[in-house]
């Protein structure tokens, strides 16, 4: 077999660029990666451990009769001057009663997040640093074409301090035992929880600038919940502070070192006013602590950056519990909206349902403010229900003829699901110019 040889003279050689038609031709490569900007918040401090504060008070009052306690006293809802103001006076409260002593969050160092994704991963020098390697371990919450937004965890340390104080020596001990029997000592163990994790108020508000929606209306969340991996809620305080949450599933170490402690009866004895116990616990947990909003650099534009921030007031997020199989018709009314209500000590137990209803359906609000200018009873058109999240039980509640919701004597770090009727055909009514009364010449709705 032979084989034809060509040999090329140095310098004369061409490479060939398809020209030839000998070769394929290989294209100019051209990378066509957008620009990406991108926004960074680190989630606070009260927030990450409210959440917990909130599980354990959920969790430690679940050994207990609903109700048992007269009260509970967490720390950080108030200053540390008027704890203590409280702690002097204890004796003198109405018992029994439960104080639970959060200590400050520490980080627990021997975590793969502390040694690789916070430790490795973080920053050097800001000014001149990539940002990509803060991506390296972030989890995505949700994305559409023009966003994503993701965000970073860490494991934190939460120990907590107990209290119960009783009115007798014999309850006392009861209690005591029950504690030993029921509650694991000297044990670590996992307790599944749903969590509800705050989202920055700012990347909220943005996403529904991005994608035309009014940031309050039921469609606006119904589009979250379209484009995210978790499920989103959204809660209302009675100020009418707007709080947008990602459910997440979370596994909880407990750690309960010791068995818990109890004066003694001598001491018992000398105390006229009570007989306390004492106990401490520690919870360890994957909490989101830095949030990422990054857009491709042709939508930069479109992101306002002058949002204020969430509160920093928060000391406890209430539990999520299911929505319950609610009726979504009563006599007539038909369920328009479901809002969910925080109520924590201090706050104002009043809320507006009309602004409600304005932020979602202003053509119909527009309705309700001419029927109530024209002495019309907003409880023609509107009607209230008002359950204790998780329970088909109805609270204490009033409506007045200005659309203003009581609650009555709230219970404190409590959720409340406000099931919003509508009567349409009335509505439909007004705004056809059928439903209409005269007094002498004065037209009346």
């Amino acid at each position: 077999m032979a084989y034809d040889i060509q040999v090329y003279p140095h310098g004369t050689f061409r490479l060939d660029d398809g020209s030839f038609e000998r070769l394929y031709p290989v294209p100019k490569h051209e990378d066509e990666y957008p620009t990406i900007r991108y926004d960074k918040q680190i989630q606070k401090t009260s927030y990450i451990q409210s959440n917990i504060v909130a599980c354990f008070n959920e969790w430690f009052q679940s050994f207990f009769e609903p109700n048992y306690f007269k009260f509970v006293r967490i720390r950080t809802q108030s200053s540390y001057q008027d704890f203590k103001s409280f702690m002097k006076q204890i004796y003198k409260k109405e018992k029994p009663f439960l104080v639970i002593d959060p200590r400050s969050v520490e980080l627990d160092e021997n975590s793969i997040f502390a040694q690789n994704m916070i430790n490795r991963y973080n920053l050097i020098d800001p000014g001149s640093d990539a940002f990509g390697a803060k991506l390296l371990y972030s989890i995505e919450i949700m994305k559409s074409d023009m966003f994503e937004m993701v965000y970073r965890r860490n494991r934190f340390r939460f120990e907590f301090d107990i209290m119960i104080m009783e009115q007798t020596l014999d309850r006392q001990i009861n209690t005591y035992n029950m504690m030993l029997m029921n509650i694991r000592h000297n044990s670590k163990f996992l307790l599944t929880r749903t969590i509800p994790h705050l989202l920055p108020i700012k990347h909220i508000r943005n996403i529904a600038r991005f994608h035309g929606y009014n940031w309050k209306s039921e469609e606006f969340l119904s589009f979250l919940n379209s484009i995210s991996k978790y499920p989103i809620i959204r809660r209302i305080t009675p100020n009418g502070v707007y709080m947008f949450f990602m459910e997440q599933e979370l596994n909880i170490q407990v750690e309960v070192n010791g068995i818990p402690s109890k004066d003694t009866v001598e001491n018992s004895e000398a105390i006229e006013w009570g007989a306390r116990i004492v106990d401490s616990f520690t919870m360890i947990a994957d909490l989101p602590t830095e949030f990422l909003f990054l857009t491709p650099e042709e939508y930069l534009a479109k992101f306002d950056n002058h949002i204020p921030e969430d509160p920093d007031s928060v000391y406890y997020i209430s539990p999520i519990y299911a929505d319950l199989d609610w009726p979504k018709e009563m006599n007539g009314y038909t369920l328009s909206n479901r809002i969910d209500v925080m109520i924590n000590p201090g706050d104002d137990n009043h809320l507006d349902i009309k602004e409600v209803i304005a932020n979602d359906d202003p053509d119909k609000f527009k309705v309700i403010r001419e029927f109530i200018t024209r002495g019309g009873d907003i409880r023609q058109l509107i009607m209230c229900r008002v359950y204790p999240n998780g329970s088909y039980l109805e609270a204490s509640y009033e409506l007045d003829e200005k659309g203003i919701l009581t609650i009555n004597n709230p219970e404190t770090d409590k959720l409340y699901t406000i099931n919003l009727y509508l009567n349409l055909e009335r509505f439909n009514l007004i705004q056809s110019g059928k439903i209409k009364e005269y007094i002498g010449t004065i037209e009346k709705y």
